[in-house]
């Protein structure tokens, strides 16, 4: 090989062609860039016939290519000669430059073609110049922008979230703020964020997005199972690019999922979890997986959602005194109606069940006529305390007035209502007093979207006017 990579075959077969000023000046050039990047020169003349090529671009076309037909060396047989300067007419000195990768195996090359006079005929000079790794580079480069852009428009978001976060004090509000964020700046189709029970463990879904509503509905995970359970009680995030093929959870995937990869974080208030955001069908069309950065980002949402989370709790705890009854401690008949207007809107949103249920002390004016107003005061507070400890944590209950209870269960259906107040009204039979306690229940069911709160609290409070008049110590239900 030459200096320039040329064999002394193909520097003795240039200088004996008598070129244009042109192409002797391209040729000098093209000897400059020689000795840091793959050449190849042959010449072609008007019928395709290979008058002449290098060694080095012969070694490309894997075989003598001296005598045979330019489109015969090709490769892939496919290949349309779209760009070929024979099907134009061949000016002497004239320059063209295209890129092609349809020859050599996929490589992209940089051809030079120039018109020259070989043998008194008219014929093409073509200089191969193999640009693989530069177009490669290139891409890599432009992969790299666009990745730097929308991490800079992903940080910008982030931001607003946190000014915007700050001014939210009711915690379902928030929830469904965390969940919308999360797959709008995560660019995911699903998210689903969960509250931890404390007595019972669970973690139950409490906002979400792209998720059927029989699961959001149904999904109740103990902590220590499943993959939030595991992020629960280890409070430790995971992500996990191929579920199929990871190592510590590897399972096939599901069919309601479209891609394999997902993001789990910990929800932390006082270094204590009591939640997990998670995030999955990542929408990207050149890259499903999620990936470092995009945990990174979730955490920092979540990161933000917790000081959010206890700023609300912190809120709640100066409102407490206006929410509450001051007998009994419950949540009085103010913060009854503004929780059913919020879980008929979740109700309406989420197309998920809601029942109410009205209960009545049966005979309260006689038990307190007969033991004073006193042991009236403690049978109310022992029958708030038997409810509230009988229920879910996401269900509410409230003093609605008098010797009145009212409880909201969200995402009940009516079945599911009936065993929970049957469970109510055995726990209140066993109830401590001065004499045996009975109550009657009126059950009603929230029909989608025909009906206000209002006509929810009338049509609970009809059912609890019939199971008092058909003998009391009931429960009578108007689905």
């Amino acid at each position: 090989m030459g200096k320039y990579g040329l064999t002394e075959a193909d520097l003795n077969f240039l200088r004996s062609q008598e070129v244009e000023e042109d192409f002797q000046k391209l040729y000098l050039f093209n000897q400059i860039l020689i000795n840091t990047m793959p050449y190849g020169i042959g010449v072609v003349d008007e019928q395709g016939n290979i008058l002449y090529i290098s060694e080095r671009l012969e070694s490309m076309f894997e075989g003598r290519a001296t005598g045979k037909k330019c489109w015969d060396m090709y490769r892939d047989d496919q290949t349309q000669c779209n760009y070929c300067p024979l099907k134009k007419n061949i000016r002497v000195g004239y320059t063209e430059i295209i890129e092609t990768d349809r020859v050599f195996g996929g490589r992209v090359f940089q051809i030079t073609h120039t018109g020259m006079i070989f043998d008194g005929k008219k014929a093409i000079l073509e200089v191969y110049h193999d640009i693989t790794e530069r177009k490669k580079s290139e891409e890599t480069i432009r992969t790299l922008a666009r990745t730097l852009k929308s991490e800079k428009q992903k940080l910008e978001k982030i931001l607003s979230i946190d000014l915007r976060m700050r001014a939210i004090r009711k915690l379902n509000d928030l929830v469904d703020f965390i969940v919308d964020k999360s797959t709008e700046v995560l660019e995911a189709d699903k998210c689903s964020l969960m509250l931890l029970d404390s007595e019972s463990k669970e973690l139950a879904i409490r906002g979400a997005k792209g998720l059927e509503n029989e699961i959001i509905t149904g999904s109740r995970v103990k902590v220590g199972s499943s993959i939030s359970g595991m992020v629960a009680e280890e409070s430790c995030p995971i992500l996990v690019k191929d579920i199929e093929s990871n190592v510590r959870f590897a399972r096939q995937n599901r069919p309601s999922y479209r891609t394999r990869s997902f993001i789990s974080v910990p929800i932390k208030v006082h270094n204590k979890v009591i939640g997990v955001v998670n995030v999955a069908d990542k929408k990207s069309d050149h890259d499903w997986a999620f990936s470092e950065t995009d945990l990174s980002i979730l955490c920092t949402i979540v990161h933000l959602a917790s000081v959010a989370i206890e700023n609300a709790d912190f809120v709640r705890q100066l409102t407490h005194l206006s929410i509450t009854d001051s007998l009994t401690g419950m949540y009085n008949h103010r913060f009854f109606i503004n929780s059913l207007e919020r879980e008929i809107h979740r109700s309406k949103r989420y197309s998920t069940s809601l029942c109410l249920s009205m209960i009545d002390v049966d005979n309260f004016k006689f038990y307190n006529d007969t033991y004073g107003h006193l042991e009236g005061d403690q049978l109310l507070k022992s029958l708030g305390y038997t409810l509230q400890s009988n229920l879910r944590v996401v269900d509410i209950v409230c003093r609605y007035a008098g010797d009145e209870f009212v409880v909201i269960l969200p995402e009940t259906d009516i079945s599911e209502a009936m065993v929970a107040v049957e469970k109510i009204k055995k726990a209140i039979e066993t109830t401590l007093a001065k004499q045996k306690i009975t109550i009657s229940i009126g059950l009603a069911k929230y029909l989608i979207p025909n009906m206000s709160k209002y006509d929810l609290i009338l049509k609970a409070d009809t059912a609890l006017f019939e199971a008092k008049k058909r003998g009391k110590n009931m429960i009578h239900c108007l689905e």
